[in-house]
């Protein structure tokens, strides 16, 4: 069964020697694919270059349909201008601050910075009072398009479906072992229902890697199953009984088609003293069939390292 609610997951920044951690919501992907923000005669007041810029770093969270937890849109000039809640600037002037903040950036990692460019170009369009202008072509669209597939390991499986724990990364596991044929993962139909285990999926290094590619995952990595009461019910990789997160594939799954978890539940990626943690609870546990290479069903894409 294919899940139908948002697979978002939010940043928690463990800081050492600390009581307490940094939360900050991760602005996940860029824009989904087929994104765009209209300018000109489309009421939003900004130059394209700012538009542009915002599109490209910001509106896959901060759109006028907020995701990802995002708490206000930054799509419209007024919607720059509006008051932060934080210290009397307004949502602009913070949204510049953030991107010069090297500690507690925004976008946040994995995300790349804004360039320096675009810094510059937002910044002087703030020194100059935030002119309401527009775009010079009425009704220009400005479109971010799907964001480009990498394979930042550059090995990639090519043994098929020979059974392997390692096979086939980023494939909807559960829907190929059930003779599903999701995204023409499976065309022949083929049937492995006993290893159609309840909680499957791939963790990669980045948010928009390739079918098949390895995620050559450092030491460490575990998934936590979180129930609907908050109780961790899984930990896959750091008990050989539950299950495990393979360094070389980054394919991960417990070893029960079925499982006393009480659902929806949420999942928690551990690595290096950060945690990556899922926002919207879930019944399904195919998890590859959201966090595809450009993500479905409102998955910022993979399921990637914190």
């Amino acid at each position: 069964m294919k899940a139908t609610r948002a697979c978002v997951f939010l940043l928690i920044t463990t800081i050492a020697g600390g009581c307490g951690g940094r939360f900050d919501v991760r602005a996940d992907g860029g824009s989904p694919p087929g994104s765009s923000i209209e300018t000109g005669d489309g009421g939003t007041g900004l130059p394209c270059d700012v538009a542009a810029m915002l599109v490209a770093n910001c509106t896959s969270c901060h759109g006028a349909q907020l995701t990802g937890g995002a708490p206000f849109a930054l799509v419209t000039r007024p919607d720059l201008l509006a008051a932060s809640t934080l210290d009397g600037a307004n949502r602009a002037e913070r949204s510049l601050i953030r991107m010069n903040d090297s500690a507690s950036p925004m976008p946040p990692a994995p995300r790349p910075a804004v360039s320096s460019a675009d810094i510059a170009s937002f910044g002087s369009w703030l020194n100059a009072g935030a002119p309401d202008t527009g775009c010079t072509t009425p009704g220009e669209i400005i479109d971010a398009g799907p964001a480009p597939t990498t394979c930042q390991s550059k090995v990639s499986w090519s043994k098929g479906n020979d059974g392997s724990p390692d096979m086939n990364p980023g494939y909807a596991c559960v829907s190929c072992h059930l003779g599903q044929n999701f995204q023409n993962q499976n065309p022949s139909g083929q049937r492995k229902t006993r290893f159609a285990f309840q909680f499957m999926g791939t963790i990669f290094p980045s948010l928009h890697e390739a079918n098949l590619c390895d995620a050559k995952l450092p030491s460490g990595v575990t998934v936590e199953i979180v129930d609907k009461n908050g109780k961790v019910a899984l930990n896959l990789g750091g008990n050989l009984l539950d299950g495990v997160v393979s360094r070389t594939s980054g394919n991960f799954s417990n070893y029960s088609t079925s499982s006393s978890v009480q659902l929806p539940y949420t999942a928690r990626v551990r690595s290096n003293g950060k945690v990556l943690e899922m926002l919207t609870p879930q019944m399904s546990g195919d998890c590859n069939s959201c966090h595809t290479e450009q993500g479905l069903n409102g998955a910022p894409g993979r399921v990637s390292l914190p």
